[in-house]
Order: C-alpha cells, then structure tokens, then sequence
C-alpha cells in the first residue's frame, strides 16, 4: 500500500504548491470544531447562545480555511500580471510568436 502525504511532495511550480496552506486550513477547522463541541456542551441549557456561538465559530472556520486557500493565489496573480504563465516561467520555457501581418 502505497501512503502519499502533502507535506511529502515536492512540486518545482510555486503556483502549485499550496500544500502548507492546505495543513494549516485542516488544522484550523479541526481546532475550531473541537471548540465548537466543547462550547455547545456547556451552553446547552441556552439555545440561542449556543447557537450564536456555533454559528459564529463555523463562518470564521469557513472563511479562515477560504482565506488560506485563495489569497496568496490572488496575490501571486496581481502580483506578477506581466510574468505570464507561471507554469512556462518556472520551466524557463519563452514562447515567442513570429507572425507576419
């Protein structure tokens, strides 16, 4: 059986390699959810805290996990608009167009 792990992989394009991302997101929510049980168990008897609290504690979780993910992407892609295809850069390939007009 083969067991592949993310912080194992070594990917050679930068714009790809969001695997430390990924851990940090799963650590997030796992401690998040843990809180969250812990909370709506001892606010059990007031419904509407405990479901204030939960609620509150699941968006932050949702929005701290998407916040991980997608705002270093984005600050790559505003950041090097005039780099092109961080895919060819990082293999150091050039395209180059000979067309005539």
């Amino acid at each position: 059986m083969v067991c592949t792990c993310l912080c194992d992989r070594h990917v050679k394009i930068p714009a790809l390699n969001d695997s430390q991302y990924i851990g940090m997101s799963v650590y997030s929510t796992v401690i998040t959810s843990g809180i969250v049980v812990v909370l709506a168990n001892l606010v059990s008897e007031r419904a509407t805290l405990a479901f204030v609290t939960t609620t509150t504690l699941i968006l932050t979780s949702t929005t701290t996990t998407l916040c991980l993910l997608f705002l270093p992407k984005l600050h790559a892609i505003l950041s090097r608009a005039d780099c092109g295809d961080p895919v060819m850069h990082s293999m150091g390939l050039k395209i180059e167009c000979n067309t005539r007009r």
